[in-house]
């Protein structure tokens, strides 16, 4: 399956900082489809959300949550993401150079990411079965039936680690995590015990790094990036975010960038400069 970075629009406002956002869809959001490859709903959009000059990037994973889920497919595509966004900061005009130590371009990468949003995203940091129901409820979404099989250990295991690597990666960034405030219905036969539920909630998004910010989403999150849909108080805490974002992003970036210049920055470890 095709998996690219397409850049979809850029704003340009004089006398403004720029910003790159880079959009990842959802598997299971219908409005997704429409932000990934609509440059119109995307100018329509950012207006709302962000001041600056802004470039849009949109990572087309391609993959659907249906039956069969092929896991190891769609685990594969973070990996890919992390090489498409390697490529682009080589390429920009704030990265002239290419490290060829992947350790290097990792952390290089990491001195200009400056921000994380997630919208009703799961974090599992954990893989017992607690961990397996929350993410079956989120199947149920879009698959009649979830077993054991269609969630395997192994997969739980895995999603879980990555949300622990995450967490340590001790990002000195702000991260807004939205989770959902409304029900989402479900799908399943007669048997089925419940036909809605809050599929993300505070507890489930909580990614645990120090600089997050939880805030409720007030709207169905299928509509949170809809420019056809009245604001709401979410989409407002996303334009106060970026604006946050711009605001501490210069001084964070100098300081990542002469820690990095430091002699005694080697071998892919940085040691504190005392």
């Amino acid at each position: 399956m095709n998996t690219w970075l397409s850049e979809v629009y850029t704003r340009h406002v004089k006398h403004k900082h720029s910003i790159v956002i880079v959009f990842v869809p959802s598997l299971t959001l219908e409005g997704s489809d429409a932000l990934a490859v609509s440059s119109n709903t995307w100018k329509q959009l950012i207006p709302q959300i962000s001041d600056f000059n802004t470039t849009v990037l949109v990572f087309q994973h391609g993959a659907r949550l249906e039956d069969p889920f092929h896991w190891e497919e769609y685990l594969n595509k973070s990996a890919t993401l992390l090489e498409l966004l390697f490529d682009y900061h080589a390429s920009s005009e704030v990265c002239k150079t290419q490290a060829s130590h992947s350790v290097f371009r990792f952390r290089k990468l990491l001195d200009v990411i400056s921000g994380v949003l997630f919208v009703g995203t799961p974090h599992l940091n954990r893989s017992d079965e607690d961990a397996w129901q929350r993410l079956a409820t989120v199947f149920r979404v879009h698959l009649k039936n979830v077993t054991k099989k269609t969630i395997p250990k192994e997969y739980l295991s895995r999603l879980s680690l990555s949300a622990q690597r995450f967490e340590g990666l001790g990002l000195n960034i702000p991260i807004l995590s939205g989770f959902e405030t409304q029900e989402t219905k479900l799908r399943g036969g007669l048997l089925a015990s419940r036909k809605a539920a809050i599929l993300v909630d505070r507890n489930f998004a909580r990614t645990h790094v120090e600089k997050e910010d939880l805030v409720g989403i007030d709207i169905a999150t299928s509509s949170v990036f809809d420019p056809a849909r009245a604001t709401s108080v979410f989409r407002s805490h996303v334009a106060d975010y970026i604006r946050l974002v711009m605001e501490t992003a210069p001084d964070r970036i100098a300081n990542s960038l002469r820690e990095r210049e430091h002699p005694r920055y080697s071998a892919g470890i940085a040691e504190p400069v005392r």
